[in-house]
């Protein structure tokens, strides 16, 4: 079986002051960008791509993805790899939370999934939700420039594909697949409505991948499962 390795990053957390001379977090991005430079390349073999597993923003604006885009790319041409091998998921940063407190039927659909009693009737919700011919999308909509973003590596999601898979081959016939999972449907300005308590996010059945044969599945994905 060949050697594949990914360079997995998260919760970015970049601002619009991100680069000014009073961002206290561009040291830690340098050493990032230090420790790919010269270790990454010598150290690991056959790199595919970089996972963000979310909160690439911090706020869900889009003058933050324009200086993501541009730290990726620096990222990924130091690994001499092509940009469109990011692969990104959303974080509750990426959710622009003014969206849902702006909007009474984002913020009611986002309540009628958080409050279901199962998951089934959760699942029931978001299904009735995603078919509705008036607005498919609502609940996407607090993402929207994480999409616009993430549109760039072909990890965009919406009512007609809720997840994305990438597909690796292993060598052996056997596969490695990974499931980019959005847990930020129901995040909006409640998430710290209880102090000192970590709500419970919303992913759904219909996310998880299924059994195949030969086939290795990772999970990229901001919240537990």
């Amino acid at each position: 079986m060949s050697e594949i390795t990914f360079i997995h990053l998260s919760d970015i957390h970049l601002r619009k002051t991100s680069g000014s001379s009073t961002d206290i977090d561009e040291d830690l991005r340098n050493a990032i960008l230090t420790d790919i430079q010269y270790n990454a390349k010598k150290r690991l073999k056959n790199i595919k791509g970089v996972l963000v597993g979310g909160d690439i923003a911090f706020a869900g604006k889009r003058e933050e993805y324009d200086i993501a885009k541009k730290f990726l790319g620096t990222l990924t041409s130091y690994l001499e790899i092509d940009e469109k091998n990011i692969y990104c998921v959303p974080g509750n940063h990426d959710v622009d939370q003014k969206v849902a407190q702006g909007s009474r039927s984002v913020y009611n659909a986002q309540c009628e999934i958080d409050n279901a009693e199962t998951l089934d009737d959760a699942d029931w919700y978001f299904e009735k939700h995603m078919s509705d011919i008036a607005s498919p999308n609502l609940l996407f909509k607090p993402i929207e420039e994480y999409n616009n973003f993430a549109a760039l590596y072909g990890c965009n999601i919406n009512m007609d594909r809720t997840y994305w898979t990438a597909n690796f081959d292993l060598g052996c016939s056997m596969k490695l697949k990974i499931r980019g999972m959005n847990s930020c449907i129901i995040s909006n300005h409640d998430d710290h409505k209880v102090k000192d308590v970590d709500r419970k996010m919303y992913i759904g059945q219909s996310q998880l991948p299924s059994y195949e044969s030969n086939t290795i599945w990772v999970s990229l994905c901001h919240h537990p499962v």
